[in-house]
């Protein structure tokens, strides 16, 4: 006598195999995890540097003045001229206030081509200490942290000068030289941004 093939139970049989195989699959998907993302701002620290020479804000790379720009006393002598008895003053500032970083401040002064015109260049306004030349240059610098403040953001000098030969004949020949003596200071203002070298671990 054949046996009859239950396909019943074939049915439930193929049923619970599928719930055993999903519940093993769904075990092995399942996992711990933790995740961030973040964003990093990079903002720019302030440089505000205002170089003067002469009272007058200098913009460019170089700059060009007069001696006779800075004169005090020039009322009887024609413009951009110089003659026995002027005298003047050049003031230089380099004003780094606001600026958000340490900076090394400086200026140099260069009299090397001043030539034969006969003028002195002294520290005081009384025009009795001459200028300590080095190389026929004056040069000052100064450190400036990057929490400065007030004057410790400034680097200032003035210097005066005057016309000074021996004797009314050495001032004449001077005023009868053809062509007339001519010659130039140059100075320099720089601030620049101190960059700290990396550390070796």
């Amino acid at each position: 006598m054949k046996k009859r093939f239950n396909f019943g139970r074939l049915g439930a049989l193929a049923l619970a195999l599928t719930l055993i195989t999903t519940c093993l699959t769904g075990g092995t998907l399942a996992k711990y995890t933790s995740s961030t993302v973040g964003t990093g701002t990079a903002t720019v620290a302030k440089w505000a540097v205002v170089l003067k020479a002469n009272g007058t804000n200098q913009t460019s790379e170089t700059f060009t003045f007069d001696l006779t720009d800075t004169g005090i006393n020039k009322s009887n002598v024609v413009d951009k001229k110089i003659a026995p008895g002027s005298t003047g003053s050049i003031p230089i500032e380099i004003d780094a206030a606001g600026s958000e970083v340490a900076a090394t401040l400086s200026y140099t002064i260069d009299k090397s081509a001043i030539g034969t015109v006969p003028i002195k260049f002294y520290t005081d306004e009384n025009l009795t200490t001459e200028v300590n030349w080095v190389e026929n240059k004056l040069s000052e610098s100064k450190e400036m942290t990057k929490e400065a403040t007030g004057d410790a953001t400034k680097l200032t000098k003035t210097i005066y000068w005057k016309w000074v030969t021996e004797n009314d004949n050495q001032d004449t020949a001077k005023g009868s030289t053809e062509p007339a003596d001519k010659g130039t200071i140059t100075i320099t203002l720089k601030a620049e941004q101190k960059i700290e070298s990396p550390s070796t671990p």
